[in-house]
């Protein structure tokens, strides 16, 4: 049965993901993958906060994805020979993900989407960082804008409430959306794994309970 992927980088949450959502409509099961990529993680030092706190993040996704009877994938490695492995285990239809902008990530997903190509796969992102993408905001002369005043004016004039409705991930994620791990998937990589030791202090929680108001 073919799948689609769904890739996530700086969006480590089911809930009001624009790329999510549409990835569970898109008419294929929805394996759900996050990648500790090795170019990025080689920079970092050994005990680095911002590292335990996604391996936590990704975790907890895991026992989500579990609990609404699907499956997370979490692999570490270059992202590009990730993908090529994936692409051979799975019979993939499309892989979709959220924008973005760094340079970096600009480029390695251009790698993903040509490789994604060969093997007769979509590759299709998303906006959801942001409210709007660069393109989107211009000068009349059709061009970005230098000033932070006038891009501010621009913005606010062409904002309206619907800009931020939430995308309805939460509700399409459940089992029947879901696509299931191959058994080579049911072990994710610890921390020890990727070359790293878990940062002491504690990190609060990435969903703060409601406020009684």
């Amino acid at each position: 049965m073919k799948i689609t992927i769904f890739w996530h980088r700086r969006d480590l949450r089911f809930q009001d993901n624009a790329g999510l959502a549409a990835a569970l409509q898109s008419g294929h099961p929805v394996l759900p993958l996050f990648i500790y990529d090795q170019t990025i993680l080689e920079k970092l030092p050994r005990d680095d906060a911002r590292l335990t706190f996604i391996f936590d993040q990704v975790a907890q996704l895991a026992h989500e994805a579990h609990e609404a009877g699907g499956g997370f994938v979490a692999r570490h490695g270059k992202v590009p020979e990730v993908f090529k492995q994936l692409l051979n285990d799975y019979d993939v239809a499309a892989i979709y993900t959220n924008e973005d902008y760094e340079p970096y990530a600009t480029e390695r997903d251009t790698a993903v989407a040509k490789l994604a190509e060969k093997h007769g796969a979509e590759f299709k992102a998303f906006k959801d960082q942001v409210i709007f993408a660069k393109d989107e905001v211009l000068t009349k002369n059709g061009k970005p804008s230098k000033v932070f005043g006038a891009y501010s004016k621009a913005w606010q004039a062409k904002v309206t409430p619907d800009d931020f409705k939430p995308h309805p991930s939460t509700r399409l994620f459940k089992k029947e959306n879901l696509a299931a791990l191959k058994a080579t998937d049911q072990k994710r990589p610890t921390l020890k794994d990727l070359g790293f030791e878990r940062y002491e202090q504690p990190t609060p929680p990435a969903r703060l309970p409601d406020a009684d108001v």
